[in-house]
This record gives structure tokens, C-alpha cells and sequence, in this order.
């Protein structure tokens, strides 16, 4: 399926002109992808169906370019770029992702006001800046980044198209949708996602000012102030309201059938429900936007967190004492639909997942590489770990199209790696098998790398060389793919471990107080010391695990 932008002409035409795009003439979606969603629309979970066979649209609400990024966005996009690569890379979706960006709004403009620069300036400025924090944090660019300023004349066109189906109004300050008029067509229903809308309230004094009819309608277009950016419009020279930029930027990609839309928690009510609203207002359907999914809320002692109160922490400070893939695992430990208090301790727990993984890596390598050539044959308690690979892998697949439950694959993973150590460790004063021990690592490896953590646990191919004929044993000199200052730090390693086994070996067995005791326990210093002169080596120092097996190294 191509993807092109749906003309202005038959934007401006209306719905029927829009209509006949479709390739799937289906008042709702009928193909389903296999994966279980949360939809906020039926407040249940049920199939994810698209309109076209193979292929996902999805329009995503993006920033209100203003101020820094904070960890309450931060977790948002990482959570929806999960989704994106379970939808892509696992379950084998063609996904359309079109993302737009407000930079034109009240905020923007005040903020502009308060720091005397020009707001289409400070708007430019703030979205460079947030797509470098989500390039740091391993996001997807979406396919298509739609800005507001960039797609004036559509919202201006997709308001005529409200206005001809009679659900707008217009009035000294600007354009309104009528939430009224809207409500008395049968073909509509308003408030899906918020049933306890409040309807037809008394205008306030606020809503007077605006010269709304209802407190419960909302600014389509807002007439220009001095000294404000504007553009014209039939209606005078002005800017667009926020619901609106949304409806029609998604419209001129994806017409009136948009399989999911996505946003945090806080966008359903009021921004996602107006968009639905004057969308199947503009488009002539009862329904636009088949699945709605929302991010949970990240507080801050107890209150969301958000920019216009200033209870944040910032992108940059995260980053600053944190890695992107523990920034990445704090959030696949957590549900995304489901809100949290942020607090520093959360990384202890994404710290400790991501070592595991890492010492298992590790462990995985050392062992391998010095069984490779003598292995023992593969009897019962290799098959019950390679049986526990398959069985790893099914539970994997069954959770993350179970509406991408990350917390449960990655225990999963953690009991798999638990197994595993437990087999080397049962086999430790026997020959072992590798050949399970390497599917496992391909299982672990590829399943964080689907989920978009990007450090290598596991050197997959590395390990595969090693049992390999002709290519196996504990040394690594023979390789021609290691160059010698590698070799140097390996054979560095490998001294430095059998000093330290014997200098424990004789802790254990000398007398305390004596001699041979003191001597061991300066010994196992003087091993410790090398290992931390290895780490702080510049510009890039080497990290040494000791592990019951021996000790392994990799570069930092």
C-alpha cells in the first residue's frame, strides 16, 4: 500500500468526495492482526482490526513544542515505540505512522511572550531539541511529522467542511463547534470516551468573553490578537484551536478510515473525544478512529506530572545519570496503560534486570567459549533447556500481542536465563553442551533487541563460531577476526583470573592471621586493583566480571 497524502481538492470536497479512497468500502475495520488491545473506546480488550489487510494507520498526537521534554513524555513515546516495533518487527504489520506536532498555540505563544522571542522560533527550536532526546532515547522517527503551521489551509478547509454540515458557528472571537447541534444528529453520538461529559453547563464568565454559545463547545478557529502569528482565513485573519489541527492533519493522510490513534492518558478527554467529534462531523461516519489507546499517567509525589505546573524532571536530567536502555527497561517493566509515581529508586529495579541479562551475556560467552571443543553429548538436561527455549519463545510471542504486555516477557526471559544458569552451574565439574546454551542466548538476545534495548548482551554470531568445526576451542589467538591488542587484554584477563582463583583458593585453606593469609588477601587486592585500572582506562577502559566459571571482560 502506498501512502500519499489525500488531496486538498477532495479534502475540501467533503466526505463523499473522500469516501471512495478507501480500499476497504467496510464501515469498520474487519481484519484482524492477531493482537489483543485495551481499547478506550469500549473500555475492553478486544482485537486489534485494520481496514486493509497487512497495513496499520496510525496517527499519534505529538508535542506542544515549548519547553523542555519531561520523563511523563518521555515514558508516552517510548511505550508507543515499543508497540510500533511488536507491530512492525514481531507481528509483521506494515505500519503508517504519521505524528503531528502543535507549534502554534497558547502556550507557545506566552511562553514567547515571557522570553520576548518569536514564538514560530521558540516552537522550531524546542521540537529540534525534542526529536534529538528521542533519537538519544532509540524512538522511531515517525513516518510523517505533521506540523501545524505546515497545514493551515487543510484546517482551514476541514472547518468549511464542519460548517457546511451545519456543527459550527462563528462569533467575534473566532469559530466554535456546537456541541448541541453535533448532538441532535442520530448519526452521532458524543462522549465515547468521556460518558460523563458535562453537556449544555451555563456559560461561565470565561465562555462569555469567548462569546461561546455553551460552555461544552470548542474553538475551531481563533480570531488573531495584536501581535500574535496569524493567517487568513474566511473568517478573518487568525490561527487554528488545538482539537482541530489534529482531525484535519490526519484526514489529508489517512481520509476518514484511520485504524489507531494514540496519545497519553490526558489527551482522551477533551482533546481525543473533539477530534472524534468534529471528524465524523467532516467525514459524514459514526465513526472515526477505530482504536484509541492511551499511556498512564507518570506523577510526581502524587501529582501528574506536567510541564504548565512545573512538577517535571527533565529528559536531559534523566540522561545525564541513566542509560537509554535503562531508561527503556524502567518502562518495559511497566504496563504501559497503567500510571506510576516516578521516583529515582525505579531504575534499582531496571539496573538490576538490564546486570542480569548483562552477567548472563557474559557468563554465556566465557562458558561456550571454553567448552566449545570438548562438549559433553546432548542428553536429558539439554533437551529440557532447549524445550524451555521453545516454550520461552511461544510465552514471549503470547504476551506481546497480548496487548504488548513487556513486564511478563521480560519475566519470562529472566526465569529462561534462571534455568540456564542453573544448568551451567549443576554441570560445572562436568562437560557441558553449548549448543542449548547458545539458543538460548539467540532467544534472550533477540527478544531485547526486538523491544529496542540496544546494548548487546549477547554476541550471537560470536558464540555460533565458536562450535563451529574447525573454528572452536578456549583460545581466541587462532581467530583472525581478533586483532592482537584484543588478544593481549583477553590473555591479561585469563592471568588475572587464575591469580585471583589461587589467592581465594588459599584464603580459604590458610589460617587467618598468618602469612600465607595476608600474602593471599594483598594478592586478591592487587587483582582487584587491575580489574578497576581496566575500567578507567581512557577513552574506552574495559569492564571485568568474575563469575564462578572464570573471569570475562568486554569493552565500556
Amino acid at each position: 500500500m502506498r501512502l500519499s497524502l489525500v488531496p486538498r481538492r477532495l479534502l475540501s470536497a467533503g466526505p463523499c468526495a473522500l469516501r471512495h479512497l478507501s480500499v476497504d468500502a467496510a464501515a469498520t475495520p474487519t481484519h484482524d492482526t492477531g493482537i489483543l488491545v485495551t481499547n478506550s473506546l469500549t473500555r475492553k480488550k478486544e482485537p486489534l482490526r485494520t481496514f486493509n489487510k497487512g497495513v496499520l494507520t496510525w496517527y499519534q498526537c505529538g508535542p506542544t513544542v515549548y519547553d523542555d521534554a519531561h520523563v511523563g513524555h518521555a515514558c508516552t513515546y517510548v511505550w508507543f515505540d515499543i508497540i510500533r516495533r511488536i507491530l512492525s518487527d514481531h507481528a509483521g504489520l506494515v505500519v503508517l505512522q504519521a505524528q503531528g506536532v502543535t507549534d502554534i498555540d497558547d502556550k507557545i505563544i506566552d511562553k514567547a511572550n515571557a522570553t520576548t522571542v518569536d514564538p514560530l522560533g521558540l516552537a522550531q527550536k524546542f521540537e529540534t531539541e525534542f526529536a534529538a532526546q528521542m533519537d538519544k532515547l532509540n524512538v522511531r522517527a515517525p513516518l510523517l511529522t505533521l506540523r501545524v503551521t505546515e497545514h493551515v489551509d487543510d484546517i482551514v478547509e476541514f472547518i468549511e467542511g464542519i460548517e457546511r454540515h451545519d456543527h459550527a458557528y462563528s462569533t467575534s472571537t473566532g469559530v466554535y463547534f456546537d456541541t448541541e447541534a453535533f448532538g441532535r444528529d442520530p448519526r452521532f453520538t458524543l462522549g465515547k470516551l468521556h460518558p460523563k461529559r458535562p453537556r449544555n453547563e451555563a456559560v461561565g464568565a470565561a465562555d462569555a468573553q469567548l462569546d461561546k454559545r455553551r460552555a461544552a463547545d470548542f474553538a475551531l478557529w481563533k480570531a488573531a490578537k495584536e501581535g500574535e502569528p496569524a493567517w487568513p482565513s474566511p473568517w478573518g485573519e487568525g490561527r487554528p484551536g488545538w482539537h482541530i489541527e489534529c482531525s484535519a492533519m490526519a484526514s489529508r493522510v489517512f481520509g476518514d478510515r484511520l485504524d489507531l490513534h494514540t496519545g497519553g492518558k490526558d489527551l482522551a478527554f477533551p482533546h481525543h473525544e473533539n477530534e472524534m467529534a468534529q471528524s465524523e462531523s467532516f467525514h459524514g461516519v459514526a465513526q472515526w478512529g477505530a482504536t484509541y489507546l492511551h499511556s498512564g499517567h507518570v506523577m510526581l509525589r502524587g501529582s501528574k506530572m506536567s510541564k504548565s505546573i512545573g512538577n517535571v524532571v527533565r529528559v536531559d536530567d534523566i540522561l545525564a545519570r541513566h542509560t537509554a536502555d535503562e531508561f527503556r527497561m524502567l518502562c518495559l517493566l511497566t504496563r504501559y496503560r497503567d500510571s506510576f509515581d516516578y521516583d529515582d529508586s525505579l531504575f534499582a529495579r531496571a539496573n538490576n534486570t538490564i546486570s542480569k541479562f548483562r552477567d548472563f551475556g557474559e557468563r554465556c560467552h566465557f562458558v561456550v567459549s571454553r567448552c566449545a571443543s570438548q562438549f559433553a553429548p546432548f542428553g536429558d538436561d539439554e533437551r529440557k533447556l532447549a524445550a524451555a527455549v521453545v516454550s520461552t519463545k511461544h510465552a514471549c510471542s503470547t504476551h506481546l500481542v497480548n496487548d504488548f504486555d513487556t513486564p511478563s516477557a521480560i519475566s519470562a526471559l529472566l526465569r529462561l536465563v534462571g534455568l540456564t544458569n542453573q544448568y551451567i552451574e549443576q554441570r560445572s565439574k562436568e562437560r557441558l553442551s553449548p549448543a542449548p546454551i547458545v539458543e538460548v542466548a539467540r532467544c534472550v538476545g533477540s527478544t531485547l533487541r526486538l523491544l529496542g534495548l540496544q546494548e548487546s548482551f549477547v554476541d550471537e554470531t560470536q558464540l555460533t563460531t565458536w562450535i563451529e568445526p574447525g573454528l572452536r576451542g578456549p583460545s581466541r589467538a587462532d581467530s583472525s577476526s581478533l586483532n592482537s591488542h584484543k588478544d593481549a587484554v583477553d590473555e591479561l584477563v585469563r592471568y588475572r583470573g587464575s591469580v585471583r582463583s589461587l589467592a581465594l583458593q588459599s584464603i580459604r585453606c590458610a589460617e587467618k592471621g598468618s602469612p600465607e593469609h595476608t600474602l593471599a588477601l594483598t594478592i586478591l587486592q592487587q587483582c582487584d586493583d587491575v580489574r578497576d585500572h581496566l575500567a578507567q582506562l581512557t577513552p574506552k577502559g574495559y569492564t571485568v566480571r568474575d563469575l564462578p566459571e572464570g573471569s570475562t571482560w568486554r569493552v565500556n
